[in-house]
């Protein structure tokens, strides 16, 4: 008996050492699974409500796993690497047990769990599992398509299409079609291309969305015409000014030249003092040039910038501001590499508006205003002015008398020029004001000048299709002078 007790009590001995081996050994695989891994975690319980969602809806997995721990109180332990990019139906999350669930949610996705107490759980890959099991878990469904410029009807290719609030995404190929697996038919697509505005376009269980992109004029990469093309403002290295064609039609002057004032940096505009609405103004780009163009050489207009309205050498005058989409100053060397020696003394690119495809467009711009001079010189009365005269001859007397006009004392006496302008006589009677035809004391610059009036209108259509577009426009100046029969 003792011998047998002996042995039955080894065989136990045996037992339970194993028992204690086989869990040391799986606590020490999950040790180092904890520390291999990048980012390990345990998700904390936050509700214990159930989840009830649409057969047809499609979750991430990790999103899946939160739901999980929310309606039966458990935690999962897992690396988060081996959940990316996977995902499981929202049906599944339906079952009547916590096993059935995990044991669905997790087998087709190539995944394993372990319960390692009552709340908690740790997840693993499932050993030589097979990748085309993989593409079992979820059936992708294919949204195809063409994105085109919303005002051209071009294609665009590079464009950049991602299934929001995923890494999943493609873009257009050289005839700006694409093709995209995505996991519900319910998702949202976004379209972004550079110079364009994003989309968000909800598929809405469509298998093809042809979307139509509208060009962006977003700030912080304001597009400048640069002779050729166009850059983004902050990946240029020449000198280039660009306008704001909204402030400049906000401005109530005649021509687009007046409106250039100030715009822009190192660009001067001069008036000549040309006829009321009929103004030629000179320009200038960094000062007076020296070398000339073509056969203006040794002309004024030699030394001027070379103006191209749409790429045709032209005049600002002739150019209504309403019809200005933007206006570039080329200022720097630079631009002779496009122009030749034309462009020695600045270029200024004016790009006119085009009609967008679509219904006819019928659009009225104008104003009417007055126009008066902006400030007079402080002028001192009558007597002070007619006294003021007198000293100025006396002093030129005085010079002459010096010797600085070589002439003699005689000569500078009998000169006519430095003699008082006005005897004491005739300044007496003009403050009288008795005798106003002989001895007059009118303010003749309020009679001369008055203020005018001012109005410009502007009339455009546009329109035009994929094929080709338009814009009419018809302009009426009508501007009149502040001094009588100046106007034009």
């Amino acid at each position: 008996m003792e011998n047998h007790n002996d042995t039955k009590f080894i065989r136990v001995s045996i037992g339970v050492l194993c028992a204690i081996l086989l869990t040391s050994l799986s606590m020490a695989s999950i040790s180092k699974a904890q520390i291999a891994s990048e980012e390990l975690y345990t998700s904390k319980l936050l509700s214990s409500s159930t989840y009830t969602a649409s057969t047809n809806e499609i979750l991430l997995l990790e999103t899946a796993l939160e739901k999980i721990q929310e309606s039966y109180n458990v935690s999962f332990l897992y690396d988060s690497e081996i959940l990316k990019g996977k995902y499981v139906q929202a049906s599944l999350l339906q079952a009547d047990s916590l096993a059935q669930m995990l044991s669905e949610t997790l087998s087709r996705n190539g995944l394993t769990y372990s319960r390692e107490s009552e709340q908690q759980y740790v997840i693993k890959k499932i050993p030589y599992f097979r990748k085309n099991n993989l593409k079992k878990a979820i059936r992708l469904e294919s949204v195809s398509g063409t994105v085109s410029d919303g005002n051209t009807g071009e294609t665009l290719p590079g464009v950049n299409i991602v299934v929001k609030g995923t890494n999943t995404g493609t873009s257009t190929n050289s005839e700006g079609a694409y093709s995209l697996n995505v996991p519900s038919l319910q998702d949202t697509l976004v379209f972004s291309f550079i110079g364009y505005q994003t989309q968000e376009v909800p598929i809405q269980g469509r298998t093809e969305i042809d979307v139509s992109m509208q060009l962006s004029a977003i700030s912080g990469e304001e597009l400048v015409v640069v002779g050729y093309g166009t850059q983004r403002r902050e990946s240029l290295t020449g000198s280039i000014s660009s306008v704001s064609t909204n402030e400049m039609s906000a401005i109530p002057v005649p021509t687009v030249t007046h409106a250039l004032q100030g715009m822009a940096p190192g660009m001067q505009i001069l008036d000549g003092g040309d006829m009321p609405g009929n103004n030629v103004l000179d320009v200038l780009v960094r000062g007076q040039g020296s070398l000339g163009r073509g056969g203006d050489t040794g002309s004024a207009a030699a030394s001027r910038p070379l103006v191209l309205i749409d790429g045709i050498e032209g005049n600002l005058a002739n150019v209504d501001m309403e019809d200005v989409e933007s206006i570039s100053v080329l200022k720097d060397a630079a631009s002779a590499a496009i122009y030749g020696s034309r462009a020695a003394n600045g270029v200024i690119l004016v790009t006119t508006k085009r009609g967008n495809a679509g219904d006819l467009q019928i659009t009225y711009n104008g104003y009417y205003g007055s126009q008066d001079m902006t400030s007079w010189p402080d002028r001192v009365d009558t007597e002070t002015h007619m006294r003021l005269a007198n000293v100025a001859r006396t002093n030129l007397l005085n010079a002459c008398l010096d010797g600085r006009e070589g002439q003699t004392e005689a000569e500078c006496r009998s000169n006519p020029s430095y003699a008082p302008r006005y005897t004491e006589e005739y300044i007496q009677n003009t403050i009288a004001g008795d005798q106003p035809d002989e001895y007059p004391s009118d303010e003749l610059v309020d009679a001369i000048f008055s203020p005018a009036p001012i109005q410009d209108h502007n009339l455009s259509v546009s329109g035009g299709n994929v094929n080709a577009r338009y814009n009419l426009s018809l302009n009426y100046l009508k501007e009149e002078g502040m001094m009588a029969n100046t106007g034009h």
